[in-house]
């Protein structure tokens, strides 16, 4: 038996959904494939840019590579054992694709709205929306853009990605609380 997961304490859900795998979600698939989660199902319908490589560990070669090709590569390099179902094309959500906890890490905050008051799959699933824009980090169950605060793009490092992707599975795996809501000023997003 491997020892791989004897130092975590904590227990890993059998199967996780992330919604939109750029610089948070792709981050968040390969840090639950590295945690230990059998199965991962990821929604993108985006190509790798060149612009995402400064917060995701993929190969310039990869630029133009569908997002959940590039993280199905990644977590086979590293856990050939995980199984990663990917879904590259879809107007809106098929739900029934949606499986184990969902972690929404989606450009789009209609996309955000749509998953997080659906009162049924709320019901069905644990829920997570986690997402940086301008000087603020947000994990929160509730959509954390209205039409009058759209998604920026915005100055961006790995960093960042990655403690919003932590922070994120810090929920999933039951290590933080779920009821609680996080919003943060970091002070390298902060405008100079």
């Amino acid at each position: 038996m491997s020892s791989m997961y004897d130092r975590q304490d904590f227990n890993v859900p059998p199967s996780i959904s992330v919604v939109g795998v750029g610089g948070v979600g792709a981050n968040v698939a390969i840090y639950a494939a590295m945690a230990g989660v059998p199965v991962i199902s990821v929604f993108d319908s985006d190509n790798v840019e060149e612009v995402n490589l400064s917060r995701l560990p993929y190969p310039e070669s990869w630029i133009g590579k569908p997002k959940v090709d590039a993280v199905e590569e990644f977590i086979h390099n590293i856990r050939p054992n995980c199984v990663v179902l990917k879904h590259p094309n879809y107007d809106g959500f098929l739900r029934d694709e949606l499986i184990g906890t969902i972690i929404i890490t989606a450009d789009k905050a209609s996309v955000r709205r749509e998953l997080l008051t659906d009162e049924k799959l709320n019901k069905e699933h644990l829920v997570l929306n986690g997402a940086y824009n301008k000087d603020t980090i947000t994990i929160s169950r509730a959509p954390p853009w209205g039409e009058d605060h759209p998604y920026e793009i915005i100055p961006s490092w790995i960093g960042t990605a990655s403690i919003v992707a932590s922070l994120l599975l810090a929920q999933a795996f039951g290590i933080a609380p779920t009821d609680m809501d996080f919003t943060g000023k970091f002070w390298w997003l902060t405008e100079k």
